[in-house]
């Protein structure tokens, strides 16, 4: 039992060590071709290689030297191979003697020599071709490049011929930096830029219809303001780029203020002594009622006002007259207001219009102020 298993042992470690021996050491590249970045095959002479070569034939085998040959598409190969390794070959690969070899060899390097010059001429034709091809793509994109600036300049000066620099169109809201202004309509009367600030004009409704202008402050971003308003922006920047320095939001305001005070000025002129705010008569059951807002632009008090009225009907008669008398104090730039629920004075039926006579203010010195219809002013 002793002897069988001695020579099993002895049987298992030969076969191993015929495995072992029987292999390829080194793999070396007589001649390689290998593609560059432009698709043209490039020689590699005596290299070592480790990767996948793809070989289509083996052609011989150089027992001496223990060295195994091989061709694939871009490459001739040499394998050194361990000892032995030929009594595991595969029987059609010829076993041949170095002259026979070398001559395989160079033959197999002219092929492939031969056939790398073929290819690479072909790629050099198509490259040229296709840088041809480029140059004209190339001419014609600058061309179509050029044709589109010339047009989109084109427009541009159509564009400043016909539209007003300061009419500009938006389609994002703007809230202002200086007031509380928040700006929603499609367009906005500007009056510069000042980096990312638009400055913009608005006109607010004062009193007695006086109207005085204002300029508010956004920051805007361009992307999301659409592409009217950047088309627009683009045309005219020459002129709406305000680059002075002294512009900005102190002296803005300052203008505003200014603007303020010029409205101010005008409804004082108009009415000095103050206006009559809002006001509304009714007759029913022959009864005249009246109610007034009367606002005080004079620096002194009010203390009593005074309305005399006269009602008339469709043709001009007079249906009746009378007056109503309201108490303060009522202070400057400040409103009065007064319903005379109740009267003693009562019109015919056919009574159908109210006419303001006189007011006569009386402040809390005593001094006495009156308006005939005339020197009345209404809002």
């Amino acid at each position: 039992m002793k002897k069988y298993l001695l020579f099993f042992a002895l049987i298992l470690s030969i076969s191993c060590f015929a495995q072992k021996e029987r292999k390829i050491l080194k793999t070396t590249a007589i001649v390689m071709y290998e593609q560059d970045g432009e698709g043209f095959w490039t020689l590699h002479k005596d290299t070592v290689v480790e990767k996948n070569y793809k070989v289509q034939k083996f052609y011989a085998y150089d027992k001496k030297n223990q060295r195994l040959y091989a061709i694939s598409s871009w490459g001739n190969y040499m394998f050194d191979c361990s000892e032995g390794f030929h009594e595991n070959m595969k029987k059609d690969i010829p076993i041949l003697k170095e002259k026979a070899i070398q001559k395989l060899v160079d033959s197999y390097n002219n092929s492939l020599f031969a056939k790398a010059e073929e290819t690479n001429k072909k790629r050099a034709q198509e490259l040229q071709i296709e840088r041809r091809l480029a140059e004209i793509r190339a001419r014609e994109d600058s061309v179509k490049k050029e044709n589109k600036i010339k047009e989109y300049n084109m427009r541009k000066v159509e564009y400043v011929r016909t539209h007003n620099k300061h009419n500009l169109p938006k389609s994002s809201p703007l809230r202002c930096l200086i007031c509380s202004d928040y700006n929603t309509k499609d367009s906005v009367w500007a009056v510069f830029f000042k980096h990312d600030t638009l400055y913009y004009m608005g006109v607010n409704q004062g009193l007695l219809g006086y109207r005085y202008k204002q300029i508010h402050a956004a920051k805007i971003d361009f992307s999301s303001m659409g592409e009217k308003f950047q088309f627009h922006y683009e045309a005219f920047q020459d002129s709406l780029i305000q680059k002075d320095d002294y512009f900005n939001l102190e002296t803005t305001k300052e203008w505003n203020d200014i603007r303020v005070r010029e409205c101010a000025d005008k409804v004082c002129q108009k009415a000095p002594y103050g206006y009559i705010d809002k006001w509304d008569w009714d007759c029913e059951y022959g009864m005249v009622t009246m109610n007034l807002r009367y606002m005080n632009l004079n620096q002194k008090t009010i203390k009593y006002i005074d309305v005399y009225f006269t009602v008339k009907n469709d043709v001009g008669d007079i249906r009746g007259s009378g007056h109503f008398q309201g108490t303060g104090p009522v202070e400057c730039l400040s409103s009065g207001a007064w319903n005379w629920d109740y009267s003693r004075y009562y019109v015919a039926g056919d009574a159908s219009k109210m006419s303001i006579t006189r007011i006569i203010l009386t402040y809390m010195n005593g001094q006495k102020v009156t308006l005939n219809n005339k020197q009345i002013v209404y809002n």
